[in-house]
């Protein structure tokens, strides 16, 4: 720990902080766990038409293998990550997200269901999360893809993200707060792409 320590830090006080809090020896190390903030919602977005929206379906956010651990991860260079071993998510980290995500969209596209899981011809919303971690020069990194198909399989958009946040404090509850407002930032995105490409739901044949 103390030559990651030397190695960064003429670059970053606040990367080698974090990893010193996050990489003591197994023996003395306290546990801490964090869930993601409840992030106020952004202001809902309006459509131009009362009518019924297309639901959208949302399952679980996909997580680069090195994000689904316990631990927050550090990004320590252009190239080296490293994941905490004592400041942990409380809970499973993809489903926080997906919750939030969830609740941002049912918050954006007023008429529109959004759902757990497909159903009746539902667009799907599915999101890729590649990067969600803190980064040596003091900044939040929030970046990865997603798609929007419709009931047929049909892709309606397909759009990267890439979102960085500065951290106001030193330490990881800095850390996983700037994290939070990065994927909400992330989540209204998506939330004014789908309202650009929504449609109206199919009325039932009589």
């Amino acid at each position: 720990m103390v030559s990651v320590f030397r190695s960064i830090v003429g670059t970053s006080t606040l990367a080698a902080s974090l990893l010193l809090a996050g990489c003591a020896g197994s023996s003395s190390t306290q546990f801490h766990r964090y869930t993601l903030p409840d992030e106020s919602l952004s202001a809902n977005v309006s459509t131009s038409s009362q009518e019924q929206l297309q639901p959208v379906a949302v399952p679980l956010v996909r997580l680069a293998d090195y994000l689904s651990g316990d631990g927050i991860v550090m990004q320590t260079s252009d190239i080296e990550v490293q994941q905490a071993q004592g400041h942990l998510w409380a809970g499973n980290l993809a489903r926080q997200l997906t919750r939030q995500l969830r609740r941002q969209l049912a918050s954006g596209l007023g008429s529109a269901k959004v759902l757990d899981r497909p159903s009746g011809g539902s667009d799907t919303l599915s999101v890729q999360l590649d990067q969600f971690q803190g980064r040596h020069d003091g900044q939040a990194v929030v970046g990865g893809s997603y798609e929007l198909r419709d009931g047929g399989d049909n892709i309606i958009l397909k759009q990267d993200f890439h979102v960085t946040e500065p951290l106001q404090n030193d330490g990881y509850p800095a850390l996983v707060r700037a994290l939070a407002a990065g994927w909400q930032q992330v989540a209204g995105q998506m939330t004014q792409a789908i309202v650009a490409h929504s449609r109206p739901m199919a009325s039932p044949a009589p």
